[in-house]
């Protein structure tokens, strides 16, 4: 015959009970800071121009104004939103699913990958409007009269993070 649990052995059971619970909830809560806190890279892809020394387009940044490169460029901006660094091994511009542009060279305006990107900042690289242009001839048969242009960061871990699309309209004939 089994006995009756008394007040005590009751306490007793809720009181572990409860602190089962918070202890699990403490772990999960320690694991999911722990994934959040690390680097998070985000990727964004627009069209800018060089003005006096200015890359004029979605935000301004500075560039040198003794550069002799200039025009319009499309920039693949890499954010990295986390608090662990990250390596960018390189950056592309995807233009349909088949022609990768890469960035320019020789023109002092992109760092050199890979490239140390810390916890909370910002990097830019510029491509030549006029390769992403000749890619987006190149494909305009099998991609259509509106092709998508696309930005790639590939990182240290391993991981590519890619952008929004980028939508050019192409010129009549």
């Amino acid at each position: 015959m089994i006995d009756p649990m008394t007040t005590l052995q009751i306490i007793t059971l809720v009181t572990a009970i409860v602190g089962a619970v918070t202890g699990t909830a403490a772990l999960v809560w320690g694991v999911w800071q722990f994934v959040l806190s690390g680097s998070r890279v985000k990727v964004e892809i627009d069209l800018c121009r060089l003005e006096g020394g200015l890359l004029v387009g979605g935000r301004r940044a500075w560039v040198d104004p003794s550069s002799s490169v200039r025009g319009m460029f499309v920039r693949v901006r890499v954010r990295n939103r986390g608090r662990f660094a990250v390596d960018v091994t390189g950056v592309t511009v995807n233009v349909g699913a088949l022609i990768a542009v890469f960035p320019l060279e020789d023109s002092g305006l992109n760092p050199f990958t890979p490239h140390r990107l810390n916890g909370g900042s910002t990097q830019d690289w510029l491509f030549g409007r006029d390769d992403v242009l000749s890619a987006l001839d190149a494909v305009k048969e099998s991609a259509g009269p509106r092709p998508l242009v696309r930005g790639i960061a590939n990182l240290g871990t391993g991981k590519s993070v890619r952008s929004g699309l980028l939508t050019f309209e192409t010129e009549a004939d």
